[in-house]
């Protein structure tokens, strides 16, 4: 009974956030597929041409913000106000 009790209480937080996450992570690739078909079958092969662009972009968007994100913190003084 306490096992049971203590493995909810432990792991509630990591059921919600598969939760919040699961159904994205099956939607977001099934979205692009669908969509992609769709704007083949409107624009023509050209739609492809775009959706290449996009998923070639993925590998350099990545690096990119995490090293802006680094540097901006750099950039910032210590005790900066906005007025």
């Amino acid at each position: 009974m306490f096992q049971v009790v203590n493995f909810f209480a432990n792991d509630c937080q990591r059921f919600l956030e598969v939760a919040a996450v699961l159904p994205m992570a099956v939607q977001g690739p099934l979205t692009a597929i669908v969509g992609t078909i769709y704007c083949v079958l409107y624009i023509g092969p050209w739609a492809l041409l775009g959706a290449m662009v996009i998923l070639l972009y993925f590998p350099y968007q990545v690096p990119t913000c995490l090293s802006y994100s680094i540097n901006i913190h750099v950039l910032l003084p210590l005790n900066s106000h906005v007025f």
